[in-house]
């Protein structure tokens, strides 16, 4: 397999479109602050989610044990439902829906959002494969979707991963926000879990298969992939332009502080 496709499944990134790239759906904390207690729910839950529109079949019983390892398939049909509603309101570019799904979000990009549904028509053969997190009350899912690309006529398979958690009552959503260190590490160590590798695989030979036999996909998939190096390189150049304003400014800072000091020293000594 080429590296550019291999590049594309192993990055994970908040913004990516998804096309055979795993998409982590958990935001870092912008502060890195740690939760007290990482098993409490959070009052964002509470805010978003309407309790009244969940049902009773919702509800999650955990299969086997909290971290065990084991990879499922559509283990959990309620987390199956709810990814499958948050694909759904992601191609209509239903923010609102979404806001019910998740935790915060304010952390999804209205603007990004709108965008991805141009060209991303329908997500199809979707499937969850759920690892147990650190808590009774916390999933990582693997999800295995094949993309609908507008005026492409083969699906592209891809994978997005999402962190999901239990509300108060059992019912899951897609969790958007800070977490400790401890649950962050076994997040990203789940792609180190053999099953995790072999799935990838899995999904780069489909990826691989389906750009050689459609020219179309595969020039879908470079321009978006030029289109995206152009819109990382042009986010590092203001970078560093604000980190020079920055140096300027403290320059600048500091030599009005040494003429005010020597202006200072100087008046002193003429008073003497």
């Amino acid at each position: 397999m080429k590296l550019r496709y291999k590049k594309m499944v192993l990055i994970i990134s908040m913004s990516a479109m998804g096309i055979g790239m795993i998409t982590l759906s958990l935001s870092k904390p912008k502060d890195k602050k740690k939760e007290a207690t990482p098993v409490t729910v959070t009052t964002d839950v509470t805010e978003t989610q309407n309790p009244t529109e969940q049902t009773a079949a919702n509800v999650i019983e955990l299969i086997g044990q909290p971290a065990d390892g084991e990879l499922r398939m559509d283990a959990y049909p309620a987390i199956s439902e709810l990814v499958q509603k948050y694909m759904t309101a992601k191609v209509n570019c239903d923010y609102e829906t979404i806001r019910t799904l998740v935790s915060d979000a304010t952390v999804i990009n209205e603007d990004d959002l709108r965008a991805k549904s141009e060209y991303i028509e329908d997500y199809k053969n979707i499937a969850c494969y759920t690892l147990n997190g650190l808590t009774a009350d916390s999933f990582v899912v693997y999800v295995y979707e094949d993309l609908k690309i507008l005026n492409v006529n083969t699906l592209a398979p891809g994978m997005t991963r999402l962190y999901i958690k239990l509300d108060e009552s059992g019912n899951p959503y897609i969790y958007l926000g800070a977490v400790d260190d401890d649950t962050q590490k076994f997040i990203e160590d789940t792609a180190t879990n053999q099953a995790v590798i072999d799935l990838i695989n899995t999904v780069n030979t489909k990826l691989d298969e389906a750009v050689t036999k459609d020219a179309e996909l595969k020039k879908f998939i470079e321009d978006r992939s030029n289109a995206d190096a152009a819109t990382d390189d042009a986010k590092a150049d203001n970078t560093k332009s604000e980190d020079k304003k920055k140096e300027e400014t403290d320059s600048k800072d500091t030599s009005s502080d040494k003429k005010s000091t020597d202006k200072e020293e100087k008046d002193s000594s003429n008073n003497n």
